[in-house]
């Protein structure tokens, strides 16, 4: 039976793949990369039936030649997150010849090309380990992800455009000062410009348009009464659950667990479970068409006899009414006692949906309350950040905000575990914290983790010029060969020192006369006379003094290093 199977996926250097190998393995060949110097060998690969390449428009016909093409894209996609192709995985219908497999994947691949791409398509039909007959043909087809212009060259993915929402329209420039789209010169709006992509091959709208032209083309060569479809089962209206597909690792899976453990792999277990249930929705709609069929043919049968006995029945009618009885041998009493109850069962349900809204809004104060404790208490912590630690850093007091969000979050998340503690009287430290820091984006952190594999560090969360990016605090390696990340927008090395305590000098206070004795002996001492006390300014016994000497990144920290 043909079933409907439909996967796209990216070939991309971010999982480390090469399109040379793809292409070797997928067409069954020996080819060369130029890049890596390496050869892929796939000719002993069994199941591989057929093998072709459609250019599209404008493309070169040295592209016919499939190492020439694939070395010829891992040039021109040379970054370190390319995309080298686009890969469609389609299933082939059984009942299909050989030949009608070719037709469709010529037909599929003519579609591909007539939208700019270069289609590199094998059929595979790998025979079955267990039965020994080949019962799962598919197709494989790597797709150009780039563009070709008129002169054979590589054209660009991205071109400046207007940007767009999510609904397809373009976005305004809102003017701060007004609120309102800005008007630009000749009194025309102003909106939002940028990159976009140029081909539109990432859309969902595409994806949903190769899905079903798939569709199509297998349907050509199919009776009505066994052609697939790319709608979900609830797009079609069916009631049935759908299987996930398995693919080969999954029965294979399968098949060790079977023997050894006499359980199936999860995914097959699933599988086995959904179509079970398909099995009973079956039925049960079965039932219920056949019982409505019922219900009709006796309907028409009471119909028909009512329309026999017509006056008959109102003479009935005029009975029930002179005697308060409803058709259904009902009196008045028991109507009346039927609308009272269903009356209080209205009020109760209005009510009950009333208790519903109070809990609900006593549950909305509730976690507002919350929330609003979670922030004092973030307040809090951070007060007593401030009040506790001195946070600095190594390139310029500008940056003071920068070092205020990374320490706080090397404090809070306990992040001082990949920071060198310094015991007191080591280089002038007292008991203090020091790191080399990396901001990096997104887009490099994954890079940067596998650069710092082997060396201790914590990864925060930061805002830095107003965009989400990443701190990596990483353990001091002065000492050592000095770390290279690529993408870095600022590097530095954080202090934290916790701050001493202001010292308070008190000394026992002394009297008047004390003082007084005190001068008038310094006096005589130094043979000078006087008709008064003479009392030096020094510390007034009680008296508290300010240190002014609190310890600064001057003289704190060795930043000579």
């Amino acid at each position: 039976m043909a079933i409907y199977h439909c996967s796209v996926k990216m070939i991309g250097r971010s999982t480390g793949r090469s399109a040379v190998a793809c292409a070797a393995y997928r067409s069954g060949e020996k080819l060369h990369s130029e890049e890596t110097d390496r050869t892929f060998d796939y000719s002993k690969k069994s199941g591989v039936i057929y093998s072709e390449i459609a250019l599209c428009e404008h493309a070169p016909e040295q592209y016919l030649d499939r190492e020439t093409l694939w070395n010829a894209v891992q040039t021109v996609e040379n970054k370190s997150n390319s995309q080298l192709a686009r890969e469609f995985e389609v299933a082939l219908p059984i009942e299909c010849t050989e030949e009608q497999w070719k037709q469709m994947g010529r037909d599929y691949a003519a579609y591909m090309t007539s939208q700019g791409m270069i289609a590199d398509w094998s059929i595979h039909n790998p025979i079955s380990e267990e039965t020994g007959i080949a019962q799962n043909p598919h197709i494989h087809m790597m797709c150009t992800t780039r563009p070709i212009k008129e002169d054979g060259s590589w054209g660009a993915k991205e071109k400046k455009g207007y940007l767009l929402d999510k609904n397809g329209n373009r976005i305004p420039v809102i003017d701060p000062k007004t609120g309102e789209q800005k008007i630009g010169d000749r009194n025309r709006k102003v909106w939002q410009r940028g990159m976009v992509e140029s081909t539109g091959w990432n859309s969902k709208e595409k994806l949903a348009e190769w899905r079903a032209t798939w569709a199509d083309t297998v349907n050509k060569h199919l009776e009505v009464e066994k052609q697939i479809d790319h709608r979900s089962n609830i797009d079609r209206g069916l009631e049935t659950l759908p299987t996930v597909h398995e693919g080969f690792a999954a029965r294979q899976l399968d098949k060790e667990l079977m023997e050894k453990q006499g359980v199936h792999a999860e995914v097959v277990q699933n599988n086995i479970n959904i179509r079970k249930q398909n099995e009973l929705i079956i039925k049960l709609n079965e039932m219920i068409a056949a019982l409505k069929e019922r219900a009709g043919e006796i309907y028409e049968r009471y119909k028909e006899q009512i329309t026999e006995h017509r006056g008959v029945g109102s003479i009935f009618d005029r009975v029930r009414n002179a005697f308060g009885i409803s058709k259904a041998g009902e009196s008045g009493t028991e109507r009346r006692e039927r609308e009272v109850t269903k009356l209080v069962s209205e009020v109760e349900h209005r009510e009950s949906k009333a208790d519903s809204r109070e809990r609900e809004t006593a549950e909305l104060i509730k976690a507002e309350s919350v929330k609003a404790a979670e922030q004092r208490a973030l307040r809090d912590r951070a007060a007593a950040i401030d009040k506790e630690w001195h946070i600095s850093g190594s390139i310029g007091t500008h940056f003071e905000g920068l070092y205020k969000e990374v320490g706080k979050q090397i404090i809070t998340n306990n992040a001082l575990g990949a920071m060198n503690s310094y015991e007191k009287g080591y280089r002038g430290f007292d008991r203090g914290y020091n790191a080399q820091v990396f901001v990096v984006s997104e887009k490099y952190l994954k890079k940067a983790e596998k650069t710092l594999k082997d060396v201790p560090h914590k990864t925060l969360p930061i805002n830095h010029n107003g965009n989400s990016c990443y701190a990596i605090v990483v353990n001091d390696v002065r000492y050592r060969e000095d770390i290279k990340l690529k993408g870095v927008e600022t590097e530095f090395y954080i202090y934290l020192d916790h701050k001493k305590p202001e010292p308070v000098f008190t000394v026992p206070r002394k009297s008047i006369a004390e003082q007084i004795a005190e001068a008038k002996a310094l006096a005589l001492e130094k043979e000078i006379t006087r008709t008064e006390p003479v009392i030096e300014h020094n510390p007034v016994p009680g008296e508290t003094i300010d240190d002014d000497d609190e310890p600064t990144i001057g003289s704190g920290w060795d930043l000579s290093l």
